[in-house]
């Protein structure tokens, strides 16, 4: 059956429309609304339209492409009706008439609740999602062979452990890709804060704590590998629950014979082990890699956009340097005005006593090494570079330690703050002496607000 005979036309034209997000927001509520009923009155949609979507569906001004003339959305009712109206032209919903009780029904295709589940698993991809596909797949294989009697437990257990597998491997490929994502995102980056700001909020909440520290620890590979793999290899050299599982497959199928669903049943067993035997080669060394590549070249972006002067002056400097005298000259001739002006006062009429010329000696060549704006572009540097390198940091962590048991509550100004930050993008990197841990509780100090931090030898 071809995927455009099922589904209307013009069905995803509302996604590229100006009032998209309007109509994202009609078919979640709609949902929402199908929650606990199988149908609902139009009426009733419209009067919740009206409710929660009163300041939005105010302003809703339909497209030229959507053939509606001004004074058919003229009142709020009118356009929230008319709302529902060009969800279900496109497809989206469909009108149930009721000849019994003269009432019209909004009901829901099979194909459109299955596309808005997708659009709220997008949005809500952060909360939703669950990332413990190797202890459910574990677990499933763990207690259907602990079960001696039946069959169909081994067989729901395997299709159970196949699903989640092959969600492993998509989450696999998502994570990588997300790294990669932000890798790309953070070289068109130059603002320090908004670089700090993506790792740590972004990154690290939605990468590192939801799939990385997961995988490593509590639904590790490695950790539950060896029990999946021993239950695999069990089922498929056994012919008893072979038999078992392939009376299953083919009962529960559609097959032409016997050894086709034998033949299904050995390819999911194969999957399963073929996909945790190269897990960590194929996919776990390769999440790593580009992990510690993401956040070497962030670390060394905020390293670099720290020292570097980014102020008006550095600016200024920067122009000047990189410009023709002659064109110097020109642009200021032609767009400042400079004049010379004088004030008469008090000490006007005073005249500063003349010194008596002494004798003009030899002159002495002096030689000239940088010009002034290096010098001071390379002041700059030299101080910053030494306030943040990493032996000041090292010493920062080494009085906290000292002073407060290792424990970060008080920052009183910025290079404090700055030193802060760097000390916990630095302490992923190789040789660092000291371990940090960044807790959940927030601490208010002076002007600042920042996570409490832990600091280790």
């Amino acid at each position: 059956m071809e995927l455009f005979s099922i589904i209307p036309d013009k069905f995803f034209s509302i996604l590229s429309s100006p009032n998209k997000e309007l109509y994202i927001d009609v078919l979640f509520i709609i949902d929402e609304l199908f929650d606990d009923r199988l149908k609902i009155k139009k009426s009733e949609l419209v009067s919740c339209l009206e409710y929660k979507l009163q300041d939005r569906i105010s302003k809703y001004i339909p497209t030229d492409d959507e053939d509606i003339e001004p004074e058919e959305y003229y009142t709020l009712g009118a356009k929230a009706r008319l709302l529902v109206n060009l969800i279900e032209k496109r497809g989206w919903i469909a009108f149930e008439y009721d000849t019994v009780y003269i009432e019209e029904y909004v009901t829901f295709p099979g194909y459109s609740q299955k596309f808005i589940k997708l659009l709220k698993e997008l949005e809500n991809s952060q909360n939703t999602e669950s990332v413990n596909y190797v202890y459910e797949t574990y677990s499933s294989l763990k207690s259907a062979d602990n079960d001696e009697e039946t069959g169909f437990m081994k067989y729901v257990a395997l299709n159970s452990a196949y699903n989640k597998t092959a969600e492993l491997k998509d989450s696999f490929k998502r994570v990588y890709h997300s790294i990669n994502s932000y890798y790309q995102k953070q070289i068109d980056m130059v603002n320090v804060n908004e670089l700090i700001s993506d790792h740590y909020n972004n990154y690290r909440e939605s990468i590192v704590s939801k799939y990385i520290y997961p995988m490593k620890c509590r639904d590790s590979v490695t950790r539950y590998k060896r029990s999946i793999l021993n239950i695999v290899n069990k089922w498929t050299i056994e012919n008893e629950i072979m038999e078992e599982l392939t009376k299953q497959e083919f009962e529960n199928g559609s097959y032409n014979s016997i050894e086709d669903a034998s033949g299904e049943i050995r390819r999911k067993l194969f999957f399963i082990r073929d996909t945790y035997d190269g897990a960590e080669e194929d996919f776990i060394n390769e999440i790593d890699y580009k992990d510690k590549e993401y956040v070497r070249a962030t670390t060394a972006k905020i390293e670099y956009l720290t020292n570097t002067d980014r102020s008006i002056r550095g600016k200024l400097i920067d122009i000047i340097n990189n410009t023709n005298s002659d064109k110097i000259a020109e642009i200021f001739s032609s767009n400042i005005n400079i004049y010379s002006q004088k004030y008469l006062g008090n000490t006007s009429l005073y005249s500063k006593r003349k010194r008596a010329e002494r004798p003009v000696g030899a002159q002495e060549k002096i030689e000239i090494q940088k010009d002034l704006s290096e010098k001071i572009l390379e002041s700059i540097r030299t101080s910053d570079s030494q306030k943040y390198n990493q032996s000041a940091i090292n010493n920062y962590i080494e009085n906290i330690i000292e002073n407060n048991n290792g424990v970060l509550t008080e920052i009183n100004n910025d290079e404090d703050y700055i030193k802060a930050i760097l000390s916990v993008v630095r302490s992923q990197d190789k040789g660092t002496k000291y371990k940090v841990e960044v807790t959940e509780e927030m601490v208010n100090s002076s002007k600042y607000s920042f996570p409490k931090i832990i600091y280790r030898r």
